[in-house]
């Protein structure tokens, strides 16, 4: 079989299976993805509004940061100099154990 007949036979199917494009939380992650893809973005502005949600939904906001943190600071997460600090950070929050001592039941 030729490599790249393949090669656009698999590629494709591992991003779908990876990224599921028609899934709610590549939708979201997208959707939040246009909103701090802006200068007038404030990470401080979005915490304080995070207590406007119900409180099972803020539980499952941290739930999915940490998932978030668990993935970016995977040893084969891809890392350049425009995510190296938050690759960092995630590694030693990760090291520190904590994320193994708590956990964030659906309620």
């Amino acid at each position: 079989m030729r490599q790249d007949i393949y090669l656009m036979g698999v590629l494709p199917l591992i991003f779908f299976k990876t990224y599921m494009p028609q899934s709610q939380e590549y939708k979201a992650v997208k959707s939040l993805e246009n909103a701090i893809n802006d200068y007038n973005w404030s990470a401080r502005r979005f915490a304080e509004n995070i207590t406007s949600i119900y409180k099972t939904l803020q539980q499952t906001l941290i739930r999915t940061i940490v998932e978030g943190i668990k993935k970016v600071g995977e040893d084969d997460y891809p890392v350049d100099s425009r995510n190296n600090a938050s690759h960092a950070l995630c590694r030693k929050i990760i090291s520190s154990g904590l994320l193994d001592e708590i956990t964030l039941p659906l309620i």
